[in-house]
């Protein structure tokens, strides 16, 4: 509670009010000191505290959202930049540093997911493809691809494809 600024409110407006004239009187000045009482105080500073607090609580809201806005706007773009951003950024902060960082190695994999890359654009339109397909059209492309896995791939390869052909549409 800040009695000095109560007391400078409440005497500015005396004097805005001043002089004041009654029956055989005339005031022409006048101060005020004012004293809290210690439940008021504590009340006060209690209510401080929580402003305080929610204060702190609307930014670390404010927080979170620009870091959620910034992973999903950046990071999360393109698997290059979540490549860098774990390179980089995440070790830092765990107290690690970027001397282990191979620039060779992200390098290529950044020129690997750059998103005009041969890969990620065959990616792109697959993508569009496969959500141009009716149900039974995308069942026959799975099987066409399991083909291709089952001959070109490895056995982990194939076994992964396989169980996710198996999962739930919804999931």
């Amino acid at each position: 509670m800040r009695t000095q600024d109560a007391e400078e409110k409440t005497d500015a407006m005396l004097r805005s009010r001043l002089p004041v004239q009654g029956e055989g009187f005339e005031v022409l000045r006048a101060s005020v000191t004012l004293k809290a009482d210690e439940e008021t105080i504590h009340a006060a500073k209690q209510i401080e505290r929580l402003l305080h607090e929610q204060e702190l609580d609307k930014l670390a809201r404010r927080q979170v959202k620009a870091r959620a806005d910034f992973l999903r706007e950046v990071i999360f773009a393109d698997p290059a930049s979540a490549y860098v951003y774990t390179l980089l950024e995440v070790p830092q902060r765990a107290g690690g540093s970027v001397k282990d960082v191979n620039i060779d190695e992200m390098v290529r994999r950044v020129n690997e997911w750059n998103p005009e890359s041969r890969w990620v654009v065959i990616a792109q339109v697959l993508t569009d493809f496969v959500s141009s397909l009716t149900e039974s059209g995308r069942k026959d492309l799975l099987k066409v691809f399991s083909t291709a896995i089952n001959t070109l791939g490895t056995a982990e390869q194939s076994e992964a494809l396989s169980r996710a052909m198996h999962l739930t549409e919804d999931h």
